[in-house]
């Protein structure tokens, strides 16, 4: 087994939320990326929240809560009430799905695009210390696009380009931008008393949310649009698409992203002989399993928390996985750049 010497690296919402410093940030801060226990922040995101009324119930409910772990047992009972036949917890749900997905379009829109960013500044260290051919897989958590703007050559209208490039970027969770394709036979001949509106639709029929779905169904939104829409009296060719994005609950029953994303990762963590983890405590069971299977070479693990507690606590996640080297860093993803540990990291 070759082991190369580049980086799988692990982003959790963390990240995200730290994606640039508040001293360079030129935009608004009340769209920085929230944290799992802010996404219902009223006093933030009430333009969205009110744009999908149906998400009340959640918003109301979740204010009790004060973690994101919380919050991510609250929506499992949530989700759990729903596929039990729960009419109005099936409302909340399908408003949850498309409420993450517009949130964090309009994070990227009106967040992203900033100069001196800690994303800009990790595909930097990633090309720098291997500039003739850059290269590495970044397993990432976060529903926004803002590390996609920051990596060369990957074109987020193309859903095979975040594998079909130099730096790949596997987003397990799904993306803001992505969709899950309804197919044929799912709707009534006519959509027009919904407006062909998707989203007065799964109201209703709340079973397109939740339908299992084939890893082939997913495409861009852009390259969605591009190949199936809609034409005035050729309602044959009127294709529909749900959010294609991973809901914050206690476990995730699969990863929402296409099987050769996956493919590509299980590839990259196989030959890797390092992993960077940053704002990621290691709370996903299914990407845990499949380090498991690939845990037969040494990993030197860095770990980037914001502090020595929560590193700990993802050290502690991750101790049934073989042959981890763990080093620690008591420093948040902006401090992690000028520390010794950085360069050793990409350097080594």
């Amino acid at each position: 087994m070759e082991i190369v010497k580049y980086p799988i690296i692990i982003l959790g919402a963390g990240a995200s939320f730290d994606y640039i410093p508040s001293i360079h940030c030129t935009k608004s801060e009340n769209w920085r990326p929230p944290l799992t226990s802010g996404l219902f922040n009223e006093k933030r995101f009430e333009t969205i929240s009110d744009q999908f009324p149906e998400i009340a119930g959640v918003v109301t409910d979740s204010s009790i809560t004060v973690n994101k772990e919380n919050i991510e047992e609250f929506l499992t009972q949530v989700r759990e009430k729903a596929l039990n036949g729960n009419r109005e917890r099936s409302k909340q749900l399908v408003s949850l799905y498309f409420y993450l997905q517009k949130l964090f379009l309009e994070i990227t829109n009106n967040f992203g695009g900033q100069r001196t960013n800690n994303y800009k500044k990790l595909v930097n260290q990633i090309i720098d210390n291997n500039s003739i051919h850059p290269k590495a897989c970044i397993i990432n958590f976060n529903y926004d696009c803002l590390l996609e703007e920051n990596i060369p050559g990957l074109n987020r209208k193309e859903i095979d380009s975040y594998i079909n490039n130099s730096i790949q970027v596997i987003k397990v969770h799904g993306s803001c931008d992505w969709v899950n394709e309804i197919r044929d036979g799912l709707f009534p001949e006519d959509m027009e008393e919904y407006d062909y509106n998707i989203y007065k639709y799964s109201l209703d029929y709340p079973g397109i949310i939740f339908k299992e779905f084939s890893d082939k169904d997913i495409f861009s939104s852009t390259e969605y649009r591009k190949n199936f829409w809609w034409e005035p009296g050729k309602k044959n060719v009127y294709k529909y698409g749900v959010p294609a994005i991973a809901i914050p609950i206690s476990q995730k029953d699969k990863f929402v992203c296409p099987f050769t994303h996956i493919q590509t990762m299980e590839k990259s963590l196989q030959q890797a002989n390092k992993i960077l983890i940053i704002g990621w405590r290691g709370g996903d069971n299914n990407l845990i399993e499949i380090m498991k299977k690939y845990s037969d070479t040494p990993k030197e693990v860095v770990l980037v928390l914001g502090d020595l507690k929560s590193a700990e606590e993802a050290k502690e996640n991750l101790k049934n996985i073989d042959n981890l080297n763990f080093r620690m860093v008591d420093t948040t993803f902006t401090d992690f750049f000028n520390t010794e540990e950085c360069k050793l990291f990409f350097e080594s």
